[in-house]
């Protein structure tokens, strides 16, 4: 069951941007961090920022998830 929460665009914009560096940096990271990252992509975390950025042009890196 999922939940109705309210964000402001400026607060949308900050979640995405600081999701995306988050994302950057583990990717550059050692393996484990790399494996980490795909383990919250996929369990979760891709939808969640599928959602928040849905109508903008990021909306389809996170197509798979």
């Amino acid at each position: 069951m999922g939940r109705t929460i309210y964000l402001s665009e400026k607060e949308i914009a900050a979640l995405t941007a600081t999701a995306g560096e988050w994302g950057e940096m583990m990717n550059s990271g050692d393996e484990e961090s790399r494996k980490c990252t795909e383990e919250r992509m996929e369990n979760g975390l891709g939808s969640a920022l599928k959602k928040l950025h849905k109508g903008r042009n990021g909306e389809r890196i996170y197509k798979d998830y």
